[in-house]
């Protein structure tokens, strides 16, 4: 084995271990979220009531919970939906994007900090080879849909921490990527406000 093979294999090595990292620092984080029952405490009732007895003033706190209890699993849309109930719609959606943002800066950045950037081995065919041949020709665009399918998921946020993808185009496709569902929720709780069934 010549060296420049053996260079390459130690890469190649070095980068599994650590998205094995990643995977534990992940589980870790669930079972932590999980262990301080943090997915029954932060439900979208008990974030709205202690929103509104906050005010306004207290969105600072509920952006800092919200990236937070994201990272620990507490699923993205329960801080969407709190925000816009409590807040309503206009800056119900500024607060659950500013949240949004926050959550996904703090897992991009952790995500980083464990497994470094890498590009991702391409998937032989089907989707997933086209979902990564875009990430890496068009980031901004192929981000931006991928927040339009998946909002605040945490595979994705994985995934594209893991990736050789730039921050700034990472949060640039996902500011835009998060308007149309953000604004798809705030449209659905401000219809069933009026029809007066929340």
């Amino acid at each position: 084995m010549s060296r420049t093979q053996r260079e390459a294999r130690k890469g190649l090595i070095h980068r599994y271990w650590r998205w094995l990292l990643v995977a534990a620092m992940a589980v870790g984080f669930y079972a932590l979220g999980a262990a301080l029952g943090l997915t029954e405490y932060l439900s979208t009732e008990t974030l709205q009531i202690w929103m509104r007895a906050a005010g306004l003033p207290g969105a600072i706190g509920f952006i800092a919970i919200f990236a937070v209890g994201n990272l620990l699993g507490v699923p993205g849309l329960v801080f969407i939906v709190a925000s816009l109930l409590a807040y309503g719609k206009g800056t119900g959606m500024a607060v659950a994007l500013l949240g949004s943002l926050a959550a996904l800066t703090l897992n991009f950045w952790t995500v980083r900090l464990v497994g470094g950037s890498t590009k991702a081995p391409e998937a032989p065919t089907g989707w997933t080879a086209r979902v990564l041949g875009g990430l890496s020709r068009r980031p901004v665009r192929t981000v931006f849909v991928l927040r339009n399918l998946m909002i605040l998921s945490p595979p994705l946020n994985y995934a594209l921490a893991l990736s050789s993808i730039r921050y700034r185009d990472y949060m640039a496709g996902s500011t835009l990527g998060l308007l149309a569902p953000i604004g798809f929720y705030a449209l659905f709780l401000d219809r069933l406000a009026a029809w007066g069934l929340i």
